[in-house]
């Protein structure tokens, strides 16, 4: 019988898209600014509050800053999606 005792480890890299959506009444606009929706820029991501969505076993480097989509509707919904 003949066996083998190699090891190795295997990491592969993949992308995808995460995307989430909720409602905050506090950001709705109504039609103070006549547009259906506004998608801020970059510093306004980290301004407003986003659910705590995690990954266990991730293996990414969270210094980085990824893609981002930030979508708010004069309703106050919410899109956000990250690459």
């Amino acid at each position: 019988m003949l066996t083998s005792r190699f090891s190795f480890q295997q990491d592969f890299t993949a992308t995808f898209f995460f995307r989430q959506y909720w409602r905050d009444h506090r950001l709705a606009f109504g039609k103070y600014l006549q547009v259906p929706s506004i998608k801020p820029a970059a510093p306004f991501v980290d301004q407003i509050w986003r659910p705590d969505s995690f990954f266990e076993s991730d293996m990414t480097d969270h210094k980085t800053r990824h893609d981002f989509l930030l979508e708010i509707t004069s309703e106050g919904n919410i899109t956000y999606s990250v690459r």
